[in-house]
């Protein structure tokens, strides 16, 4: 008879492993107990003349292996923190992330958190206002706990680089009109800086004037002020 996590053999009525198994039912028949062990084939076998101890024994090893994690699937690791947590100005950002913020070293030798997981953990923490990490107690160096893996992932992440602000100074944001061509002696060319072939001949001697026929016209002041 070898009764385990892994196993359930009880010669000469079966011995497979739990993974075969999908449920157990038990039936009183006089002083002893008779088990209907149902397989995933659908197949029922009964073993009769066991005793108390033994159908414990039983159940405890179906829930031991019930309990553990299916072979190829991720460890399943402690909920790290709470949303429903409120957050004061006084509490600040580490109590709104409740025990996931706390070192705990019972979790000590907890696996490893997926990088994809525990960069996103590390993210929302980010969100809640932990970019500054000097606060944070350094993290136990053979500790796996929660806090310590993500404590050791936001102290790696750096503040975001804040982008540059490209100073522009307000000669720049005039918009140039008039483009401005010595061609004299206080001879001018004034030439549209939309339009090329809009150009216009100004003279600053005596008498002042420009081609285009008017007394004090933009295109003078455009020479004036180049």
């Amino acid at each position: 008879m070898q009764i385990s996590p892994k196993i359930l053999n009880l010669p000469p009525y079966l011995s497979t492993t739990w993974d075969n198994i999908t449920s157990l039912k038990t039936a009183i028949d006089g002083d002893t107990y008779i088990l209907s062990v149902t397989l995933k084939t659908g197949e029922p076998v009964k073993i009769p003349n066991l005793d108390q101890p033994t159908l414990k024994a039983i159940f405890k090893a179906h829930a031991e292996a019930v309990e553990q994690p299916i072979e190829g699937t991720p460890p399943r690791f402690p909920i790290p923190f709470s949303f429903s947590l409120p957050m004061t100005k006084r509490e600040g950002p580490i109590a709104s992330l409740g025990n996931a913020m706390t070192h705990n070293p019972e979790q000590a030798d907890l696996p490893d958190i997926p990088p994809d997981i525990l960069s996103n953990i590390a993210m929302i923490a980010k969100a809640f206002g932990l970019e500054e990490t000097s606060e944070l107690p350094d993290p136990e160096e053979t500790c796996n706990c929660v806090y310590c893996q993500l404590a050791r992932a936001l102290k790696k992440m750096k503040p975001e680089a804040k982008e540059k602000e490209e100073i522009v100074e307000e000669k720049e944001l005039q918009f140039r009109e008039w483009d401005v061509a010595q061609s004299a002696d206080k001879l001018y060319v004034v030439s549209s800086a939309l339009d090329p072939n809009e150009k216009y001949n100004v003279f600053l001697g005596e008498p002042l004037g420009c081609t285009c026929g008017h007394k004090n016209c933009e295109h003078i002041r455009a020479v004036l002020q180049s």
